[in-house]
């Protein structure tokens, strides 16, 4: 059975069309044109074990009031599912930068360890802004894109709850 289903999905305030493609018993996604050979299959709960062109990866997603957070290793992806669209072009996609703030959340419960970055600084997309240690290991938090930090949340020391705001980032 072929199946093509294709949906707008915001991830970290930037829109994407993604299409998943299932022909002869293999699942393609197509995300914004390029293709991926994908096999998703759920361990338990929010927990998911993820084939991506043949790389194998873990994911937790957390349903949220906007959609999906989705933690892979020690990057924090916010998925969001705008309206499904016919196949065509994108060509007038505008990227949700500058529309507001992004807010950098800790995913987990934990003690920062570092704060890396400073209220005014500007940052590029990926870059360390707050190292959170939990379970005896330390996560680099990253900015989801380029902008000036609005405000830093907390110091080091600090005691973070999951989804804690850390960084504010404006652009």
């Amino acid at each position: 059975m072929n199946r093509r289903a294709a949906q707008r999905l915001t991830l970290n305030g930037v829109l994407h069309e993604v299409e998943v493609v299932e022909e002869d018993g293999r699942t393609t996604v197509l995300i914004d044109g390029k293709p991926y050979v994908a096999d998703m299959q759920q361990i338990n709960g929010s927990l998911f074990s993820l084939l991506l062109d043949g790389r194998s990866f873990e994911a937790v997603a957390v349903e949220q009031p906007y959609g999906h957070e989705v933690v892979i290793g020690n990057d924090i992806f916010e998925v969001g599912i705008e309206q499904p669209v016919a196949r065509g072009s994108l060509t007038d996609r505008v990227p949700l930068e500058g529309a507001g703030s992004d807010v950098v959340r800790s995913p987990m419960t934990g003690v920062v360890v570092e704060v890396v970055t400073t209220s005014g600084a500007s940052v590029v997309a990926g870059q360390v802004l707050v190292i959170v240690e939990s379970m005896k290991m330390n996560n680099e938090l990253r900015a989801p894109r380029d902008g000036i930090v609005e405000t830093v949340h907390v110091q080091p020391g600090a005691r973070v709850e999951r989804n804690a705001t850390l960084v504010t980032i404006r652009q």
